[in-house]
């Protein structure tokens, strides 16, 4: 007799990557780092004011203590106003950070494929741009071109646009979006480097 009680399903998992560079990656280190100790003085500040608030309240204490009190009551009021703005200050520009590198661009690999849509796919082209910041080369067919048994394996130099420099005496670089058994990837490379897919 078959078994019911125990269901199962199996969903293909769809994973976003997103292009960014290691400044980025260890400004927001950095932002966060800062944010999170300013968050703990700020939490130190309000402990500060409650504990005095609570003692002013419940006890009978006398005028001197009280004005001492009252002085430390606002210098941790003024100091939880700063480190809170502070913290809030650099957990803001960590998420301008973040989604400057989410509107860089996004590449999501597909859901995982059958057995069916794999077949011989293996390693394809989608996009090859040899470029800098002022101009560019679209070389994705000759790039195509050099894949040899779902292997591609080249040099990164102006023998790829057949000398034909995009920019001269500035450092090109190569981006490659391309499809590994139906999984999309990209990844990007200098001048003078090697390319060795997958």
């Amino acid at each position: 007799m078959e078994n019911e009680l125990v269901k199962y399903k199996i969903k293909g998992r769809e994973v976003t990557f997103y292009l960014t560079t290691d400044e980025d990656l260890l400004e927001i280190k950095s932002k966060n780092f800062f944010g999170d100790i300013f968050v703990f003085l700020f939490s130190i500040s309000v402990g500060g004011i409650v504990s005095i608030q609570l003692a002013m309240a419940t006890s009978i204490i006398v005028t001197d203590a009280q004005r001492i009190l009252s002085i430390l009551s606002s210098v941790f009021i003024v100091s939880s106003v700063i480190t809170g703005l502070l913290s809030g200050y650099f957990y803001w520009t960590s998420f301008r950070v973040i989604s400057k590198i989410k509107k860089s661009g996004e590449i999501k690999s597909l859901n995982t494929p059958s057995t069916e849509e794999i077949g011989d796919s293996g390693l394809q082209i989608v996009s090859a741009f040899y470029w800098t910041p002022k101009n560019y080369k679209d070389i994705t067919k000759r790039i195509q071109d050099n894949i040899v048994e779902n292997k591609l394996s080249i040099f990164v130099s102006n023998a790829l646009v057949d000398n034909d420099d995009p920019e001269w005496g500035v450092i090109k670089k190569l981006t490659i979006t391309y499809k590994l058994n139906g999984v999309l990837f990209q990844r990007e490379y200098k001048e003078g480097d090697s390319v060795d897919l997958p």
